[in-house]
């Protein structure tokens, strides 16, 4: 029996990839899961709830081996290629969730957390209210 209990509380703290809800995970687990290029496919909601935005050719690196970088490429244009900082928490959000914040290249802030990969598709989500919810698909 206490075998089991050992074997789980190992499980819990994994560092590798995983799938699912991932607001409420490690940091180094949300790294590992979101690394790599990602297609961005839309936006859905912000003031107008129910809006959506498509994107022909937009892009989302995340870079994690040599420290914490993002690269937003749309339409060709590079449009962020800067260093994330992460912290615990937000006015809105939970103190466990995890959120980025960056500078994009005229120095406009941004912040997002990551609520999870469902079905193939990476959620990441404006960390302010009435937010956007990005969808994206692994390249």
């Amino acid at each position: 029996m206490l075998l089991i209990v050992l074997i789980a509380a190992c499980k819990m703290d994994d560092t590798g990839p995983t799938t699912g809800d991932l607001s409420d995970k490690s940091l180094p687990v949300i790294k590992a899961s979101i690394e790599g290029t990602w297609k961005l496919i839309y936006g859905k909601g912000g003031f107008a709830s129910n809006s959506i935005n498509y994107y022909d050719s937009a892009y989302w690196e995340f870079h994690f081996q040599d420290g914490d970088r993002i690269i937003q490429n749309l339409e060709g244009d590079i449009w962020t290629d800067t260093t994330i900082s992460w912290h615990k928490g937000a006015k809105y959000y939970p103190n466990d969730t995890y959120i980025m914040s960056f500078f994009d290249k005229i120095n406009e802030p941004y912040s997002y957390y990551v609520k999870g990969i469902f079905d193939d598709t990476l959620v990441i989500q404006d960390a302010h209210p009435d937010a956007v919810s990005y969808h994206m698909t692994r390249r």
